[in-house]
């Protein structure tokens, strides 16, 4: 696991009492590492324009969020031991990624402001091959993960 960083917006359109549309474009950071004990460990980061459609569920203050995500790569970079590089490195990866957005969140507005906090903790799981070509034939690099988002509430 590891810890990176995402900014975005977010919109909200009531659909049906307690059903809404919810959109969530941003930029986002994701990648991994890899390696054994022992090794030098390659990290691999790779940013995206993130774009989460989800249609959210309300339950109270709890909701749910069930949809997919569409990313696009802006830039990729990687350190292997204390040597780091970007160049040529999103050459070597797909431009397109989207997968599946699952995500349980809680709005901790404030009842009639109009300001709060919300926070969601996001499952994700890629369809997409994100490397172009893979250093073994039948490799195969997929994103999934978790991600935890915090959100201010105007």
């Amino acid at each position: 696991p590891r810890l990176s960083f995402g900014l975005g917006l977010i919109a909200v359109a009531k659909v049906y009492d307690r059903f809404s549309l919810q959109v969530a474009p941003g930029l986002l950071e994701k990648g991994g590492e890899n390696g054994s004990p022992g090794e030098e460990s390659i990290e691999v980061r790779l940013s995206y324009i993130d774009i989460p459609v989800n249609l959210k569920i309300s339950m109270g203050k709890p909701y749910l969020l069930l949809g997919g995500y569409y990313s696009y790569l802006i830039s990729a970079s990687y350190t292997e031991g204390f040597k780091a590089s970007s160049e040529g490195v999103s050459d070597n990866f797909s431009d397109d990624d989207s997968g599946l957005d699952i995500a349980v969140g809680v709005d901790l507005g404030v009842k009639n402001s109009g300001t709060g906090f919300v926070v969601e903790l996001h499952w994700t799981r890629g369809f997409s091959e994100l490397v172009k070509t893979p250093i073994q034939p039948g490799d195969t690099l997929e994103h999934r993960g978790f991600h935890l988002k915090f959100g201010v509430v105007f």
